[in-house]
């Protein structure tokens, strides 16, 4: 099933964040255990409840990742996979060296992805420019997005930048009048740039590190500061 995370860790919470999240997960592992149809007054069967809600619970200092999970197991309690069919699903990627097991997922509709941000690294603006590029130039299975929506995301980052919201909201009114008149290119993106390209300031700093990809789809650069070890 699909779970939000639960960040939970006794040392570093809020001591009231801390009590709301452990009592969350106590009523998850009781939804769990009603949904399955088992008692918990057996140990044996509480040990199994939080082996299945285990996986959702995360450090809480991976709190701002919002992370939502899928948990697949193929395995049994005695060792032996549930199908052979399952298993073969399973596929491996090389990462540093490590194989990582990892399994495709696919909606009907695809994924609901609308923004990717692009955290620190050594060589962050060469995945930025890589992400970039992949996003326009790939058919992505993904709902549809809604332009102007996503173009109000998209100029609304401004104010990370310092940008003054009436500036902002200008900003989108006049995207929004010139698309409707069909002005120009008759896309969201094309009225973003042609409308802030010649800006400097914020306004190009903004631009320098957030792009607004063909299909809709945002990417971001990260401003967490990266630390060299």
């Amino acid at each position: 099933m699909l779970r939000d995370i639960h960040y939970f860790t006794r040392m570093g919470m809020p001591y009231q964040k801390y009590q709301n999240e452990k009592k969350a997960i106590e009523k998850a592992i009781q939804e769990y255990a009603d949904e399955i149809g088992i008692k918990r007054e057996d140990d044996a069967n509480d040990i199994r409840l939080w082996k299945e809600i285990a996986p959702y619970i995360k450090n809480y200092e991976f709190r701002q990742e919002q992370e939502v999970r899928l948990v697949f197991n193929a395995v049994t309690e005695g060792g032996n996979a549930v199908n052979k069919e399952d298993v073969d699903l399973i596929e491996y990627r090389n990462a540093n060296g490590v194989l990582i097991p990892y399994i495709d997922v696919y909606r009907k509709d695809g994924g609901p992805v609308v923004e990717i941000m692009v955290g620190p690294g050594r060589n962050q603006s060469r995945v930025f420019s890589g992400i970039c590029h992949f996003v326009d130039n790939n058919d992505l299975k993904i709902p549809q997005i809604n332009q102007r929506e996503n173009m109000r995301r998209f100029i609304g980052g401004m104010s990370w930048y310092q940008v003054e919201k009436d500036k902002i909201d200008a900003y989108c009114e006049k995207i929004e009048e010139t698309v409707a008149n069909g002005q120009g290119l008759l896309t969201y993106k094309g009225q973003i740039y042609d409308i802030l390209k010649d800006k400097y300031g914020h306004e190009r700093d903004y631009l320098d590190r957030n792009y607004y990809s063909n299909c809709g789809i945002i990417v971001r650069k990260s401003n967490a500061p990266y630390m060299f070890s």
